[in-house]
């Protein structure tokens, strides 16, 4: 082999936790992250050297590159059509290398990976603009975090360095060229990542004992979810790393297998490769692999695949499951139990569930004592039942450690509320369950039910003293009664005071569950294509909740073995296996049985009954275990004359209230007997309420549509024997519906900032400050005072957009209960919060620049006329400005000198001499940063013809007191910088893009300064709203 000296150069990037990225000139492949520049060369130069060796010995000269220059264009991508997160365009400032490589110009731009070749340096330059602008508009489904990092180059150092290189021979090269990775282990499975495993010793023992020897076996976990099953497997692999224990699941084994017996095949090399490695390998669950691989084609699974292998020893794996999955696992696929060695796992008991999540609060530095994880334990022991300990636990607990608060008992109550649904005073013992308010919340929506509202406030009262018996749903109520008498409204009014909300309601009408198959559907079964059933999906989904079994005598007698072990056990398995628990559901059945004993032939209201006949009617029926199973029924009686009276009054009350008329400001005028008269005539005792809505619909509401219809700007409407007048004129700005509409519009604008862009992009940046910051307290590092710096502001502005959000909600409260209640004050206007919210945009638009208020400039024009027209502008700006250095031009020369070399420093910038044609100065203002960020590119006048040839100026960020490259100076005209602005003075038009306005031939620098005013606040104020014009 022959040895030559490769002189390479690296470009080093700073990164925000202090370590580098490196690339080098001709590899834009290749880079190196590392805490060192020589560690990440050293690195690297191994990579590019393994990366020669397979390259073609032509080839390996090309990719040598002679000593570079480096230079930054800018390049702006406009914003996708497709997306809201990204609604500006960004501009972008891309370090380039340029070389000259033999007859051959090279540049290399590390930032977006690309490389390139020309004949001519111009050509090269204008392939690399255009290159850049199709590689950077691929980015656009990509955040705008990923676009800033290309800013880090900016900051690169170019150094160089020796690599001795061993030139291979043809005979070695072709010889590696034949070694292909065809590893079926390698690409399926990987090593254990590390996991905390507390209290788990005895199973870890267990699996190493069973997993190992001569007798070993392939292990099958069962324990219930969120035991500790996947941690005892990491802890295993952590311990004994001679095992080789490995992890997969059945997604990565059958990826990219589509044809007939691809991956039979796969799973054929992968049991050759497990054999001759002697490794283990973690399958995950069981029944999942028992899933995967069946088709139309065929039946057989992965799992039914492998269990011969499993079974004989050839394959030594690990594999989960839940007892209830047992079941289901020996029905589907026969003697695969058989062919494990079976692992039990209990869920830990009270005292060791304790102690795992106090080692877990004090691995993740999380503030909290033996008090606040005793409780965090029992909430989850007593409500949360759905999911094993400690899995659901350790995850409040994490959550918790996310706030950055102490926790504390209050703090662990209020965010379980959070999540669950339920309400604080049931979770917290030390508030009073307050009887005498919660009837009234019920009768207030439920009218003339007193008895089945006392009955299920009892039953409340049992769960708030912790009296009721556990593993059953929290309440198991039958509701009978005829139709009409508010039974589904009570489920509503229930769901709203448990659980928040009357979206908690899960609703099954059981009349479409008559036949087994519909009756199967709500459980799952694999033998109808859906393991996962229809009611026990929705539980998992949402455990905490009312569920309501509307007519459930109409169900098929199949339906009632599963209501047995609903009401019973409190938890119902699906068809793969999987359970869904029901002990913090509250399951109301309802049903019209004895309706047709006690229909009465009187006309009219019914008159109010005991119910015996409704439960007489229920014991004929249900079975005694099921009947039995109920904490109550509960007979909703008729409704009489003063309910249905009360009933009518309540449903005008909520037509009045619609919005249709709230915003509007318009309160019908009714006659004063509407209420008696709709009750009246409304009132079926066969039907109940429900024919009384429909009443009230006809005669109330269709009138009032058809006339609001008509009369958009009617003012005032009389409602008189189905017949409606309306009333014209301009309604007052000043109305409750105009404040509410306006607070409504304030918050809505604040919550737009707080989810911009903008503002998310900085949300990305903290998370990566913090994540860097944590990673050097790792490594006993203090971060950079400009990144503590940097994370503080942006914590503060984040803090203050979420206060300003709050601030805007209470105030469209206010207005909204002033709306809805005359009787409440309306707020006051909310210009404070409106300035406040321009103050904030403001911040969130200095944020996204590291010096906001300060800006280094390079100004050039090819006439002195064009430049003083620009400079006055940024004093029309009242900008601070300092000249760092001066071009000046002599003849065809130009020449740049040092501000203090000139003689004429201390009028430079108010009568710049006429050899002066470009100057690099510090610009400093409010919004600095932002105000010239539009203006950077070139800038054109186009005088009356008989005044000359277009003048042209260039204007770019720089470093100011850097080297100015001359040769991109000589012709701005042909700069590769896009053109900003155009004054035309024949056309009389002032041209930005595709924008055009008339120019009135006012001196250019007055219209410059007025424009990038009013860009920077164009700036400001589409942070947070649609895009605009220009």
């Amino acid at each position: 082999m022959a040895h030559i000296d490769l002189n390479l150069y690296w470009l080093a990037i700073p990164l925000e936790d202090g370590q580098l990225w490196v690339h080098a000139a001709g590899f834009p492949e290749l880079s190196r992250i590392s805490g060192t520049r020589k560690g990440g060369e050293r690195a690297l130069a191994k990579r590019i050297e393994t990366f020669l060796s397979r390259e073609a010995i032509d080839h390996v000269h090309r990719r040598i590159w002679p000593e570079p220059t480096s230079t930054t264009i800018p390049i702006e991508i406009k914003a996708p059509s497709r997306t809201a997160e990204w609604r500006l365009p960004v501009s972008l400032a891309v370090q380039v290398l340029y070389a000259r490589h033999g007859a051959q110009w090279l540049a290399f731009a590390p930032a977006i990976g690309l490389s390139l070749a020309a004949e001519t340096e111009e050509d090269l330059r204008e392939a690399v603009v255009q290159h850049a602008q199709v590689r950077l508009s691929k980015l656009e489904r990509a955040r705008l975090r990923e676009l800033a990092q290309i800013d880090r180059f900016r900051g690169a150092t170019l150094t160089s360095s020796s690599v001795p290189f061993e030139i291979p021979s043809a005979k070695a090269r072709a010889a590696r060229r034949d070694q292909v990775d065809t590893s079926v282990l390698a690409a399926v499975a990987d090593p254990f990542p590390p996991m905390r495993a507390t209290a788990l010793d005895a199973v870890v023992l267990r699996l190493a004992e069973a997993l190992s020897g001569a007798m070993a076996h392939s292990v099958l976990l069962v324990g219930p979810p969120g035991c500790g099953k996947t941690s005892a497997v990491a802890e295993l692999a952590k311990r004994y790393p001679a095992m080789g224990l490995l992890q997969t699941d059945g997604a990565r084994l059958i990826a990219g297998q589509s044809g007939y017996g691809q991956w039979q095949q796969r799973l054929r090399e992968l049991v050759r490769e497990m054999a001759k490695a002697k490794s283990i390998l973690h399958l995950g669950h069981l029944t999942e692999l028992m899933e995967v691989g069946r088709c139309r084609a065929g039946e057989q699974s992965m799992a039914g695949f492998l269990r011969g292998d499993i079974a004989r020893g050839t394959l030594r794996v690990v594999a989960e499951c839940t007892p209830e999955q047992l079941a289901a696992i020996e029905r589907d696929e026969p003697g695969l139990i058989a062919a494990f060695q079976t692992v039990t796992i209990q869920a830990p008991d009270v005292a060791t569930t304790r102690q795992i999540l106090l080692a877990e609060a004090k691995a993740l530095h999380i503030d909290a004592g033996a008090a606040e994880i005793a409780w965090i334990e029992r909430l989850h022991r007593r409500y949360a039942g759905y999911s094993a300990r400690p899995a659901r636990a350790i995850e409040f607990l994490r959550d918790l450690g996310q706030t950055g608060q102490p926790v504390t008992v209050a703090l662990a109550t209020r965010e379980f509320a959070a999540q669950t649904g339920l309400p604080p005073w049931l979770l917290d013992e030390a508030q009073p369950f307050d009887r005498a308010s919660a009837e009234r919340f019920f009768t207030m929506r439920v009218r003339g039910q007193t008895e089945a509202v006392r009955t299920v406030l009892a039953r409340i009262a049992e769960i708030k003293a912790d009296l009721h018996r556990g593993g059953r749903p929290l309440g198991s109520f039958l509701l009978i009664g005829p139709t009409g008498t508010g039974k589904t409204e009570f489920a509503k009014t229930l769901a709203a005071f448990l659980f928040g909300s009357s979206e908690r309601l899960t609703r099954f009408d059981l009349s479409q569950a008559t036949d087994p198959s519909s009756v199967q559907r709500l459980i799952g079964s694999s033998a109808y294509g859906a393991p996962e059933g229809l009611l026990t999906a929705r539980i998992r989904e949402q455990p905490f909740a009312v569920l309501l079994l509307d007519e459930f005598e109409k169900a098929h007698p199949s339906f009632f073995d599963l209501l047995l072990q609903m009401l019973g056990d409190g938890r119902l398995t699906d068809g793969s296996g999987r359970v869904a628990d029901l002990s913090n559901a509250v399951v109301l059945l309802t049903s019209n049985l004895g309706a047709a004993d006690a229909q009465r032939a009187a006309m009219g209201f019914a008159s109010r009954r005991s119910g015996g006949e409704y439960e007489a009617a229920v014991k004929r029926f249900v079975r005694p275990e099921l009947y039995n199973r109920f904490d109550a029924i509960v007979p909703f009686a008729p409704l009489d004359r003063d309910q249905c009276r009360a009933i009518a009054a309540r449903e005008v009350d909520r037509v009045l209230a619609r919005d249709g008329l709230r915003q509007r400001g318009i309160l019908p005028e009714l006659p004063a007997d509407t209420v008696e008269r709709l009750a009246e005539v409304g009132f079926d005792a066969a039907f109940g309420a429900r024919a009384l809505k429909r009443h009230i619909e006809r005669e109330l509401v269709v009138p009032l549509s058809e006339t609001l219809a008509a009369n958009p700007q009617a003012s005032h409407l009389i409602l008189a024997e189905r017949r409606v007048r309306a009333t014209l004129s301009a309604r007052p700005a000043a109305t409750g519906a105009a404040l509410a509409n306006a607070a409504r519009g304030l918050r809505q604008r604040c919550a737009r900032v707080l989810s911009c862009s903008e503002l998310q992009t900085l949300v990305d940046e903290a998370e990566m400050l913090k994540l860097a910051a944590r990673r050097l307290a790792r490594r006993q590092l203090t971060p950079l005072p400009a990144a503590v710096e940097r994370l503080k502001l942006l914590s503060q502005l984040l803090a203050d957009a979420q206060a300003q959000l709050n601030a805007a909600c209470t105030h469209e409260d206010e207005a909204l209960a002033s709306f809805w209640d005359r009787e409440i004050e309306p707020p006051a206007a909310p210009s404070r919060l409106t300035q406040a919210l321009i103050a904030l945009k403001r911040r969130v638009l200095a944020a996204g620049y590291r010096d906001p208020d300060r800006i280094e400039l390079l100004l050039v024009a090819d006439v002195h006329a064009w430049l003083c027209e620009l400079l006055g502008a940024f004093h029309n700006l009242k900008c601070r400005m300092r000249v760092v250095q001066v071009v000046e031009r002599h003849g065809s020369d130009l020449r740049a000198r040092p501000l203090d070399d000139v003689p004429y420093k201390t009028t430079v910038l108010d009568q710049p001499p006429s050899t002066v044609i470009g100057l690099t100065l510090t610009v400093e203002a409010d919004l600095c940063a932002a105000l010239f960020a539009g203006e950077v590119g070139v800038h054109v006048w186009r005088p009356a013809r008989e005044a000359g040839a277009p003048r042209f100026a260039m204007l770019r960020a720089t470093n100011a007191s850097a080297e100015i490259d001359l040769t991109q100076l000589r012709n701005v005209s042909e700069s590769p910088l896009p053109r900003i602005r155009e004054f035309d003075h024949d056309k009389g038009e002032l041209r930005e893009g595709k924008w055009r306005r008339v120019w009135d031939t006012l001196a250019p620098r007055h219209q410059i300064a007025e424009r990038m005013r009013d860009r920077l606040q164009q700036a400001i104020d589409r942070i947070g709203e649609a895009e605009a014009g220009p």
